[in-house]
């Protein structure tokens, strides 16, 4: 019986192992811009959700300043189901992988309508459709203040912890990441899309067959019309426990700067900020981002509802756009200061 035991654990063990070189051999994500900081240090950073992730172009925006190194001087860590916490989290990462952790670098957070997420430290750390995102940002000395400040479901934060401590956990979610990737690589590699048959970017976890577009539809109708019953004005009281604070603080302490940018959304995602208390909590915003001095960018780019063909992001052939766009708003922004 002790032998078997033993062969077990042994096995178990190989098995965990094999999984952290696979891990370790394919990152994703903030593991994957630690091991590319360390080599080419970044000067803008660009985080938020797949909206982020769809209407920005590194290369373009490095090129629009005037970067030589085009190719790694900016870095777009938008994707899909991903929280304000987790990309704080991911910047400390960064932030240690560089010789010079932040000092002079921009971080880009996008505001649709001027509002940005005002999540909160006691808001949950992760978005219910993927909390194995946590698991590739989070560190063992930030697991006590999870535990006792997220309101994640006490089943959610157990998996998420017990991830961190195994990969064979972890690659449960991990593991639908990484072998989406392969699959992406394999067909890209046999097969050559169209560019004009592409009307979104793939980037950050955007599906863009016809049949996810449509789904996407729906979800933004639904999203929005329950939200418009069920809205409520932003708590003033509880504003130094947001998460965009905490944020702005670390990127000023680190020597660096956070700057806020309009992101257009379509007419389906605009009345979500423009009922009564959509415009009061737009006023609401406005007056800490004033208050934490935190810049907000205006990109001079005009959009219809034909720019949005799932609802949520901006289409394809109007990215490189946008991002000049912004390239120019910010360019402008640091003649001024």
């Amino acid at each position: 019986m002790r032998v078997f035991s033993l062969k077990l654990l042994l096995f178990f063990l190989s098995i965990e192992i094999l999984l952290r070189v696979c891990s370790y051999l394919v990152p994703y994500w903030y593991r994957q811009a630690e091991h590319d900081v360390r080599r080419n240090p970044v000067k803008y950073i660009f985080i938020g959700s797949s909206r982020v992730a769809s209407s920005i172009v590194p290369v373009v925006f490095a090129q629009a300043m005037g970067d030589t190194n085009i190719t790694s001087a900016a870095i777009n860590m938008g994707t899909g189901h991903s929280t304000l916490a987790e990309h704080y989290l991911g910047l400390q990462k960064i932030a240690a992988a560089m010789p010079e952790g932040l000092k002079g670098v921009t971080v880009f957070f996008e505001a649709p309508q001027g509002v940005p997420s005002l999540e909160s430290w006691r808001d949950s750390w992760f978005h219910p459709d993927n909390p194995y995102l946590l698991v590739n940002t989070i560190g063992f000395p930030d697991l006590q203040l999870f535990w006792m400040k997220s309101t994640s479901d006490f089943d959610q934060k157990l998996m998420v912890t017990g991830a961190m401590f195994s990969e064979a956990i972890a690659m449960q979610g991990n593991g639908k990441v990484l072998l989406a990737r392969m699959k992406k690589n394999i067909l890209q590699n046999r097969v050559k899309v169209a560019p004009e048959k592409v009307v979104l970017s793939a980037s950050g976890n955007v599906r863009t067959d016809e049949a996810g577009i449509q789904n996407a539809r729906r979800l933004a109708l639904n999203f929005v019309k329950n939200h418009m019953k069920h809205e409520r004005l932003i708590n003033i009281q509880s504003s130094n426990e947001m998460i965009i604070k905490s944020l702005n603080d670390y990127i000023n302490v680190k020597g660096g700067r956070l700057v806020l940018y309009r992101m257009p959304v379509s007419s389906v995602w605009n009345q979500y900020y423009t009922t009564s208390i959509g415009r009061e909590n737009r006023n609401i915003a406005n007056d800490l981002l004033t208050d934490w001095a935190i810049p907000m960018l205006n990109p001079s780019i005009k959009t219809d509802d034909d720019d949005f063909p799932d609802y949520w992001h901006l289409r394809k052939s109007r990215a490189s756009e946008f991002t000049q766009s912004l390239a120019q708003a910010y360019t402008e922004f640091k003649k001024k200061h």
